[in-house]
């Protein structure tokens, strides 16, 4: 909140990244819910401390109106990026599958930056659109990048909510612009391969490790 008082008193537009985590699918949004959670419904899951601490953020926030607040879910880039939920699932033997909203950050990074030119303000769930289990990324995974690759899928254990939000409102302010899930996974898995054939041929060439790392990725931690 410190920072959003020091925007108001200069007059800088403010855009904070928070997160769709305080979800979790109940009866009025069950899976298969074809509506999602809105940004004004009342957040229903806050089993980790962050998550309670996002959901006071969103609640002081509600008395600065000239804030955007972009919630994010589980965000995935095309680099092999650790952060990346992508590059951490690849790694995981067993893994848990429900249908859930996602953020690729390739795709929409650019309308944030569009957002915070237009001082746009108030809350947006910040996903594409639609929803994509961990079980059919990896298996576009699998498809365009590691045909070899093999993971068990089993029950969920609570730990972590599912979700799916809407985003009609975000596709208001960028009609027809933003990829749904499905397809924009495809492309990010795409993109991924490519980058790799290229740090591949640039190593192959006598580039070092790491200046191959970052002409082909554009930054020194992808794999």
């Amino acid at each position: 909140m410190n920072v959003v008082h020091i925007c108001e008193q200069l007059g800088i537009h403010c855009t904070l990244f928070t997160t769709t985590f305080i979800y979790n699918y109940n009866e009025k949004h069950p899976i298969g819910d074809t509506v999602g959670f809105k940004e004004d419904e009342p957040p229903n899951w806050d089993k980790l401390k962050y998550v309670q601490l996002a959901i006071q953020l969103e609640e002081e926030l509600k008395s600065h109106p000239a804030v955007l607040s972009l919630r994010i879910s589980m965000p995935i880039t095309d680099d092999g990026h650790p952060g990346s939920l992508l590059t951490k699932l690849v790694t995981f033997p067993k893994v848990a599958s429900m249908p859930n909203s996602f953020t690729i950050i390739d795709d929409l990074w650019p309308f944030a930056l569009k957002m915070c030119l237009q001082k746009v303000s108030g809350v947006f769930n910040f996903t594409n659109p639609g929803v994509i289990s961990h079980d059919e990324i990896l298996t576009i995974y699998k498809e365009i990048l590691q045909p070899t690759h093999t993971w068990t899928t089993v029950p969920p254990n609570g730990s972590r909510p599912a979700y799916y939000v809407n985003t009609d409102k975000l596709q208001a302010l960028f009609p027809g612009q933003i990829p749904n899930i499905h397809d924009g996974m495809r492309a990010l898995m795409t993109r991924w391969k490519e980058k790799q054939q290229h740090y591949q041929q640039l190593v192959s060439e006598g580039k070092d490790v790491e200046t191959a790392k970052v002409l082909a990725y554009g930054q020194t931690v992808a794999n």
